[in-house]
């Protein structure tokens, strides 16, 4: 039995070798696994983040197009200032020269195309009574029919416009009379515009719009410094070239 014994203690020797070579391996598998694992959700995580810095890009650069897109577009909108003036000169054989002045302010960047400017006066005798057009809105009533015109000449029809570039402020006049028993006036104006293209032409085939402005004026004729100030030079429509 002695003669077995060195085997024994060899044996034992061995497997108490092979147990911690067991386990040594099953902790390096251990760590190897856990070190890829980390690697792997390192790796996810920087795709993600690579993956929303990308978006982000893109959301950002969709975002400066539509910006662009609205800035272009506002550009495009034709915002323009409309006032009217009207002054009183005289009385000149019981009637008053009036001026009338039509103001177009453009502060767009496209130019305006205007096809018709219509121009209807009415007014308000001096001690007439006083009433009304529509008793339920109580809007008082002007029975005196004074004028009616359009600037433009409409026939032959869509043939003539007047032109207001960007930037510019055009003051379109038109010198009338009225009687000297008129004590207040109501003028009202009503624009049909167009709105020309870069190349020169218009963006739609009919009116783009329309645009109404009233005022009501007092009649009374300017200080004497004004007497002879000049009524302005009338502007002629030009001929569509186009």
């Amino acid at each position: 039995m002695e003669s077995w014994k060195p085997l024994v203690e060899h044996w034992e020797l061995a497997v108490t070798f092979l147990s911690l070579l067991a386990t040594l391996a099953t902790v390096t598998l251990a760590y190897y696994g856990m070190r890829a694992e980390r690697e792997r959700s390192e790796r996810e995580i920087q795709l993600r983040n690579e993956q929303q810095v990308r978006e982000d890009r893109i959301r950002a650069e969709q975002l400066a197009r539509e910006d662009e897109i609205r800035r272009i577009e506002r550009s495009s909108v034709p915002r323009t200032e409309f006032d009217l003036e009207c002054r009183f000169l005289g009385p000149v054989q019981g009637e008053y020269i009036t001026d009338i002045r039509i103001i177009v302010h453009n502060k767009s960047q496209v130019r305006r195309k205007f096809g018709s400017i219509q121009v209807p006066m009415l007014g308000l005798r001096s001690g007439a009574p006083l009433g009304y057009w529509d008793r339920g809105q109580q809007r008082l009533e002007f029975p005196e029919k004074l004028l009616k015109v359009d600037l433009l000449p409409q026939e032959p029809l869509g043939r003539y416009y007047y032109f207001v570039e960007p930037g510019i402020r055009q003051v379109f006049t038109y010198p009338t009379k009225i009687p000297s028993t008129i004590s207040h006036v109501l003028l009202h104006v009503r624009f049909q515009s167009r709105v020309d293209d870069e190349h020169g032409g218009s963006t739609e085939s009919e009116y783009e719009s329309v645009f109404d402005e009233e005022r009501l004026f007092e009649v009374k004729p300017d200080e004497p410094k004004s007497r002879c100030a000049i009524l302005g030079r009338r502007w002629r429509p030009q001929a569509d070239s186009h």
